[in-house]
């Protein structure tokens, strides 16, 4: 059989496993909606994501303290039904077993660390002892020798971001025994560890180190150097590499949270964020070598990256979050077919509030219990108007048409898109971009009735006979009185003329909107001053975006941002801006940009009611949000109809 990407689907060889293509789905801890046991990371929702077409599957992490334990009486049952559905689509399984080094000496469990407590993990602990260290290496290929015998094929060693192998490669290592002290001291029980593993499970079993990069942007880091001498150490007891980077530090502050948008990338980092890793390890060890963290979408990307011998695989998780079936999708050639991940961080629950823990473009995900693979056609097709051609409004449509029902869009512009339309411009929209992209292109291969440059009036609705109503007319920006308000533009107008802003620039407003054009236009050679009102930029938005966008501010002199300040009067070279004190100011620009925020058109909707009873708004006509809003709640209305 051709495929579109040969070197992404050529089979690969790893101990005695062979993968049916170069595609691993990374382990990922995901709480389960309505599960009783959601907190344990041996439940994952590895449902979805098996049937996709990986050629492996790795199971949830085991050995951190915060899971039941997989292979005792009871725990065996869910074991074997994971692996029963890790396996059904023909991928190899993995168990993944974490070098987090503990004691469990009389049944209390702690937690060992090199040489003391960091403070910033979930679990607490002390100080471990040489003999407590080799007893955990001990119990751990008892562990390894199970998940074989249960039927695993492979073991994916978790020695990456907050592991014990990390922690005696950092500089929270101060021991002055043979753990300790020199960089060969240092990697001395990660070998053991390894070692210990490889021993018990023989020298075929496939083991497949997943190894840290660094720790992240924190003085106690082990550099890269380090990580890399580390690998050539361990790599006679290992057959493949998966490179990380990071840590999954843990908190009650944002604060806590610094080292976890290096594990997790966000749109701020570019997708090779660890492919130089990955080469590097590749080069040193001799092993095969599956770049993880930061990738997302492009299989023509990986292909290339593969072809080109800098890695043998990729290891993924948001993406496939966000579609499980990339990998069936990319084997196909149907790329305009694969849900884009938005890198939002939405999904990853270890550095969330946990108010909404979902996929921003995957409504399945977490809700496997009410939300089937496909929907069932209706019996009884219904004409279904959808009323506003944004993200909320293509979802809906699309929804309604796979139910089986009769779809009018109808949307006032010239093209599809709304408000995200904005991501025509700008390097932080890509992704973006690529949902808006991959929305239009759903829609226009699907039997939806387009109406553009259409204002959906009452009598225009009413004509078309309606039996479903999905309001989804958006939002519209708020204009702030201000004096001089006429010498500014909307920061949605300005997208499209990104390249020709130049000079000196004011934002008021630092929502995420205005934050980050601000950055971006400063990070290309722009003066940029943002006036925000609060003493938050990015307020609304969730603690990794924050993280990660105040990490690239930090790094960027032409940014500067006027907190707890609010700009009174609008000229037109500059703006008046008064502080918390009563302060004012006067800062020049060549450009002022507006970001206030956006209000919902419920004016318009609201117009829209009494067509047929079955009527409903979705999006940001509703209350303004985020795509994941829209698209979930799209999802639903339109399904139900």
């Amino acid at each position: 059989m051709k495929v579109k990407y040969p070197h992404l689907f050529a089979p690969i060889k790893i101990g005695n496993m062979m993968l049916k293509n170069r595609i691993i789905s990374s382990p990922a801890g995901v709480p389960r909606a309505l599960t009783p046991s959601s907190t344990h990371y041996g439940e994952i929702s590895a449902y979805d994501r098996a049937m996709g077409g990986c050629g492996l599957v790795v199971n949830a992490l085991y050995g951190c303290g915060l899971e039941v334990d997989p292979f005792s009486k009871y725990g065996a049952d869910a074991t074997r039904e994971i692996l029963s559905v890790m396996k059904q689509s023909g991928a190899m399984a993995g168990f993944e077993l974490s070098a987090y080094a503990n004691s469990n000496a009389n049944g209390k469990f702690e937690v060992l660390y090199p040489s003391y407590d960091p403070g910033c993990f979930p679990m607490h602990g002390r100080k471990g002892t040489i003999e407590e260290f080799r007893d955990f290496n001990k119990r751990s290929g008892i562990t390894a020798k199970k998940a074989k015998d249960f039927g695993f094929d492979c073991i994916m060693l978790h020695i990456s971001d907050s592991s014990t192998t990390s922690m005696m490669l950092s500089k929270w290592n101060e021991r002055d025994d043979e753990y300790g002290g020199s960089l060969e001291n240092k990697c001395r029980w990660s070998v053991e560890f390894v070692k210990a593993v490889r021993e018990a499970v023989g020298p075929d079993f496939p083991l497949i180190a997943r190894v840290p990069r660094t720790l992240g942007p924190i003085k106690e880091s082990h550099t890269q150097e380090e990580a890399v001498f580390m690998c050539t150490q361990i790599a006679p007891y290992v057959d493949a590499f998966v490179s990380y980077n990071g840590m999954d530090t843990y908190g009650i502050t944002i604060e806590h949270y610094e080292c976890n948008v290096h594990q997790q990338t966000t749109i701020f980092e570019p997708m090779d964020y660890n492919l130089s890793f990955t080469a590097e390890v590749k080069q040193a060890t001799g092993k095969p070598s599956f770049l993880n963290g930061g990738f997302n979408g492009s299989p023509d990307v990986a292909e290339k990256w593969i072809a080109e011998g800098l890695i043998d695989g990729i290891s993924m998780a948001r993406q496939l979050f966000a579609d499980p079936f990339w990998p069936k999708k990319a084997e196909e050639g149907r790329d305009d077919d694969i849900v884009p991940c938005l890198r939002c961080n939405y999904c990853y629950h270890i550095s969330t509030v946990h108010d909404n823990v979902q996929c921003s473009v995957n409504e399945r995900f977490r809700r496997e219990n009410r939300v089937p693979y496909k929907l069932e056609k209706t019996d009884k097709p219904k004409n279904v108007v959808v009323v506003g051609g944004g993200p909320a409004g293509m979802k809906a449509a699309l929804v309604a048409c796979e139910k089986g029902h009769n779809v009018t869009l109808i949307e006032k512009s010239n093209r599809l898109g709304g408000a995200i339309n904005v991501a025509d411009h700008g390097g932080y929209k890509k992704e973006l971009r690529n949902y808006r992209d991959y929305l239009v292109h759903q829609v226009e291969k699907n039997a939806i009735n387009v109406m553009l440059n259409t204002e959906a009036t009452k009598e225009l609705v009413e004509s078309l006979n309606p039996e479903g109503l999905i309001i989804c007319v958006g939002a519209e920006p708020i204009v702030p009185k201000i004096v001089g308000i006429e010498y500014a533009k909307h920061v949605i107008e300005a997208y499209k003329d990104f390249d020709s802003i130049q000079g000196k620039v004011v934002v008021i407003g630092g929502g995420a909107i205005g934050t980050e054009i601000g950055l971006e236009l400063a990070e290309n050679g722009r003066q940029v001053s943002v006036v925000e009102m609060t003493d938050t930029l990015s307020a609304k938005e969730n603690w990794l975006y924050r993280i990660a966008q105040r990490q690239h501010i930090a790094k960027c002199p032409s940014f500067t941002a006027l907190m707890e300040s609010k700009v009174v009067e609008i000229k037109q070279n500059g703006v008046v801006v008064e502080n918390s004190n009563g302060e004012r100011s006067f800062v020049e620009a060549d450009h002022i940009l507006i970001a206030v925020g956006m209000k919902p058109r419920k004016d318009v909707a609201f117009g829209l009611y009494g067509i047929t009873p079955n009527t409903t708004m979705v999006g940001d006509c509703r209350q303004v949000g985020h795509v994941l809003n829209c698209t979930n709640d799209a999802y639903f209305v339109a399904a139900n109809i």
